[in-house]
This record gives C-alpha cells, sequence and structure tokens, in this order.
C-alpha cells in the first residue's frame, strides 16, 4: 500500500508542496497521517471537533493532538456548536458539519499557505456515495461517485478499499479512534455500509473492485458526454445580457429530450422532472416559465431562456446634485444637453429640464405602471408596452424606469414618455 501511496504522490505533488491533512483520529484519516509522514511530505493537521458526542469527541480531540505531537507536525483544531449552526442556516446535522468542516478547512489551508487538502475517503467511502446517489436520483456524475481531486481538494486513498487500510495498520502497529455512531443505522450511508453491501457481497463478494473498474468507465463516460455537451453549448447557445439562451433545435436529433436538456440545465438547478415538462412544452404557446431555487427558464419562439433571479428589487433616488448612478447591470449619467446635437439613442433620454422635478427615483419596474409613450397623449400600461414590442418574459424582468413626481419620465433603454419630451419651447 505505501508504494501505490508513494507512486501517486511523487506523481502529483512538488517536493516543495505543502499539504494540509484531515485528520479525525479514525482508521482511514489515522493511515492517511501515517503515509503522509513516511513520505516525508511536508504537512499540516487539521481537526474538527463537532461537539456532538460529548466526551468521546473530546477524546478524539486529544487523541489527534498527541498524534501530531509525536510526528511533530503542526496542528489546528476548531470547536463547532454544530447543532445551533444546523438549526440557524436550517440544515441536517450531518450538512452543518460538511459544510462548517470544508469552509474551516480551506480557511487554514489558506492562512497555512498549504496547496492542497488531502482527505481520508477510500474506496468504500466512494461505493457507498454512489449507491447513496443511485437511490437518490443521478445522472452519470453521481454514479462515479467521489472524485479524486477538486480543485485544491485531494483524495489519495480512494484506489484502496477499508480492508486494505485496515491491514495496513494492523501491520504498521497504528492505533485508531473508534467512532460509536458509524454503528448506528440511523444514517442513510451507515444503513447501506451495514445493510445494503452486506447483502450484495453475497452475489459478488469482489463488490469493491467490480465497483472500481465501473467507476472507471462512468468517468469516461462522464468525459465522453461533457466532451458532447461544450459542442453542443458552443454551437447551439449563447449568454447575452446574463440571459443563457438555448435553441430548441439543439435537442432535435435526440429521443431522450429530457435527459439530454438536463445534463445541460441541471447547474442552474432544475431537475429532470421539469425538463420533462419544459420538452412538452417547448412547441407551445411560448410565455411559459419554469423556475428552479435560482433561476427562471421561459419558453420563447426558437429558444428556451434561463436567468438567474435578480437580487431583491431596489430602488435609487436621484438628488438634483447627482450626475452618477450606478447599479449592479448599468450606470446612469446625468447631464445638461445640446439642444442642437441631440441624437437618436435609445439608451440616452433628452428630456425637457423644466419638466423635470426632484428627486427622481430609478426603480424596476411594476404590474399597473402606466405611461404615455412618446408620440400618444393616452396612458398605457407598461405591460401593454411591452407585449406590443414582443418583449420577452426574461426580458421584462430587466426593465427599469426613471419616475418624476409619481410619473413614469422614461422606460429605461425603450421609449421616454410624451409628457417629457423636447419641444420647441424647450430651454434646456
Amino acid at each position: 500500500m505505501h508504494e501505490r501511496f508513494y507512486s501517486f504522490i511523487t506523481s502529483l505533488l512538488k517536493p516543495s508542496e505543502k499539504i494540509l491533512l484531515a485528520v479525525s483520529g479514525g482508521l482511514d484519516s489515522t493511515v492517511l497521517l501515517h503515509l503522509a509522514v513516511r513520505c516525508n511530505l511536508n504537512c499540516a493537521i487539521a481537526h474538527v471537533n463537532f461537539q456532538l458526542r460529548g466526551s468521546e469527541a473530546d477524546g478524539d480531540e486529544d487523541f489527534v493532538k498527541r498524534l501530531a505531537h509525536g510526528y511533530n507536525v503542526p496542528f489546528f483544531f476548531i470547536r463547532f456548536d454544530t447543532q445551533i449552526v444546523a438549526d440557524e442556516r436550517g440544515v441536517s446535522i450531518q450538512m452543518a458539519a460538511r459544510e462548517l468542516r470544508y469552509e474551516w478547512f480551506e480557511k487554514i489551508r489558506e492562512q497555512e499557505r498549504c496547496d492542497y487538502l488531502f482527505t481520508a475517503h477510500h474506496l468504500n467511502d466512494n461505493l457507498e456515495t454512489s449507491l447513496l446517489n443511485f437511490t437518490r436520483g443521478t445522472g452519470i456524475s453521481g454514479m462515479r461517485g467521489i472524485q479524486k481531486q477538486k480543485l485544491n481538494t485531494i483524495r489519495p486513498l480512494l484506489e484502496f478499499s477499508r480492508e486494505e487500510i485496515e491491514c495496513y495498520a494492523k501491520v504498521n502497529g497504528l492505533k485508531w479512534r473508534e467512532d460509536s455512531s458509524n454503528k448506528s443505522t440511523n444514517y442513510h450511508r451507515n444503513f447501506i455500509r451495514h445493510q445494503i453491501i452486506s447483502k450484495l457481497k453475497e452475489i459478488n463478494p469482489s463488490l469493491e473492485s467490480t465497483f472500481a473498474s465501473n467507476a472507471k468507465r462512468f468517468l469516461a463516460d462522464e468525459e465522453l458526454m461533457n466532451f458532447a455537451i461544450d459542442a453542443l453549448v458552443k454551437q447551439f447557445i449563447k449568454i447575452e445580457h446574463n440571459q443563457i439562451k438555448i435553441r430548441k433545435d439543439l435537442l432535435t436529433p435526440f429521443t431522450n429530450q429530457a435527459a439530454i436538456l438536463w445534463e445541460i440545465v441541471k447547474e442552474y438547478n432544475f431537475n429532470l422532472d421539469q425538463c420533462d415538462n419544459i420538452i412538452q412544452s417547448a412547441h407551445g404557446q411560448p410565455g411559459k416559465q419554469f423556475l428552479s431555487t435560482t433561476h427562471s427558464l421561459i419558453i420563447d419562439r426558437a429558444e428556451l431562456i434561463i436567468t438567474e433571479f435578480p437580487s431583491p428589487k431596489k430602488e435609487f433616488l436621484i438628488r438634483e446634485n447627482d450626475t452618477f448612478i450606478a447599479t449592479k447591470d448599468f450606470d446612469l449619467t446625468i447631464q445638461p444637453g445640446d439642444l442642437i446635437e441631440l441624437k437618436s439613442n435609445s439608451f440616452q433620454a433628452n428630456l425637457d429640464k423644466d419638466k423635470i422635478k426632484y428627486p427622481l427615483l430609478l426603480r424596476q419596474w411594476r404590474r399597473g405602471d402606466s405611461f404615455h409613450p412618446l408620440g400618444m397623449v393616452h396612458a398605457k400600461k407598461l405591460s401593454d408596452f411591452l407585449i406590443d414590442l414582443k418583449v420577452s418574459m426574461a426580458d421584462k424582468n430587466q426593465v427599469w424606469v426613471l419616475e418624476c413626481d409619481g410619473k413614469i419620465a422614461w422606460v429605461a433603454g425603450l421609449r421616454i414618455d410624451d409628457r417629457f419630451k423636447i419641444t420647441p419651447q424647450t430651454k434646456s
């Protein structure tokens, strides 16, 4: 095992690079620490006490501290009130622990200028993850399980089974801490570990090695699929004004269109059931909208238009001496104009200064807004005006107005209000 570990490490690291080791005190991380020290890696230890198991967790902390002292390795630790954090964030204890752990690991990694974080995930962890993902519903990336490297996090034990790791520990006389919660089947992962995998091994005693081969094939399938999707993205998808526009004919050659669409839009948090409904609605009446937790997808005539939810609607008060307003989406400049050099530009509003009453209000449009479009003496609902211009549902979310004394003086980028236009009587 040492030789395989050393071969992997030397192919990956430069001698000068520094490693932060996530060490819980359990079998896997204790072996990882021993291997790292044996390979003379420049490393430090990070340990998290989640304060969920009372004196047992404190014992883990003390054990890892003594390991660090014995190996003469720098030691960093932290304690979290995990239950309180889980309640505050509205997530499970397991999710809160995972978020806290990796947030702190990254903080220490940067603080100590470590190049990588090593965690002790191994082959059996990967098998359990793959089965969990399969049970909950997943694509090919979920079936291949845990990545060996993701950004600065590396899992160098991922190809070693739990049996190999335990054998290494016993041969080298290592001691470790047992986490009593690992025996409970109340957690989904433990249930799969103790109940499901043991049954599957009755069918295939070499389940771990079979999964390792499958994981390599899944990874190859994923790479090939991503290559194909990248080619589709370049040909059929464009980004304009913070919108992702997908041509509908992208899906024409495919039989399982919903699954193909999901592979493209899953990063925007749409699920497979939604993709089924999108496909069924794709050639119906334009304007139907689908919502994920972060984005909207609107069916347009020839495209599917994805837009990130706007941040909470904001308003900007403009006082008489203000000359520049910056928003997240655009900048607004206010300045005196030359009546001789007026230019026709939808992004420029030429207004009669004497009709302006400060302060002005720059805001996103609202249902119920109305104004007098240039050339009209009667009011028109802004929603009807946008429909007449064939402004898509996605683009409507980006419309702003300049309000003066309760009246809309300009629908920004589209049309000024007739009541504020330049006339022969205009002085400035």
